[in-house]
C-alpha cells in the first residue's frame, strides 16, 4: 500500500462552520478518498498559509505530497505571484509532490482571485489536480459535509484514471 500525504488547510482539517467555535466534521474529503493501492494521511491545520510551510519537514516517507493550500493566503490579500512563488519553494522541498487546487472562494470580493490561483497552479509543471464545483457552507470559504464527499468524489475519478 502506498501513502500520500495531504497538506491543507481548514478544509483539509474538516473546520465546521455551523457550530458557535467551530467544530470538525466526523469524516473530511480526505477520509472519502478511494484510489486503489493507496492510503491517505490528513495533515490539515485551520488557518494554514503557503509561508507556514516553507521550512516544513516531513520525516515520515510517503510515496506522494499533495498539497492542498492558497485559500488563506487570497484571504490575507498576498498577490497571486507571491503565492505561486511559495508554491514552487515548497514544490521544491519535497521529492513527489503535486497540487490540489483548493476549492474556489464564493466571497464576491476574493472568488476571480480564487480562480485566477487555480488557473496558475494548472500551469505549473506538477501534477496538478483542477477544482470542480463542490457544495460550500454558508461562509462561502468551507465545505459543507455533502461539499467534503463531492471534492473526494472529484478527486477519486481522477486519480482512479491516472493511477
Amino acid at each position: 500500500m502506498k501513502k500520500a500525504l495531504v497538506i491543507g488547510d481548514s478544509n483539509t482539517w474538516g473546520y465546521d462552520p455551523r457550530s458557535y467555535f467551530g467544530g470538525k466534521y466526523k469524516k473530511t474529503w480526505v477520509e472519502y478518498l478511494e484510489v486503489q493501492d493507496w492510503k491517505f494521511i490528513s495533515n490539515g491545520i485551520n488557518g494554514r498559509c503557503l509561508h507556514d510551510i516553507l521550512d516544513m519537514k516531513v520525516y515520515e516517507p510517503y510515496d506522494f505530497i499533495w498539497i492542498c493550500l492558497g485559500t488563506n493566503d487570497i484571504l490575507q490579500y498576498r498577490k497571486i505571484e507571491n503565492i505561486i512563488e511559495d508554491m514552487k519553494i515548497i514544490l521544491t522541498h519535497f521529492e513527489n509532490a503535486g497540487i490540489l487546487c483548493p476549492p474556489v472562494i464564493e466571497i464576491v470580493e476574493f472568488k476571480q482571485k480564487s480562480i485566477e490561483l487555480n488557473q496558475e497552479y494548472m500551469k505549473l509543471k506538477v501534477p496538478c489536480i483542477p477544482y470542480e464545483k463542490a457544495e460550500l457552507c454558508f461562509d462561502g470559504i468551507h465545505f459543507s459535509e455533502s461539499g467534503h464527499k463531492q471534492f473526494a468524489s472529484n478527486i477519486n475519478k481522477i486519480l482512479n484514471k491516472k493511477l
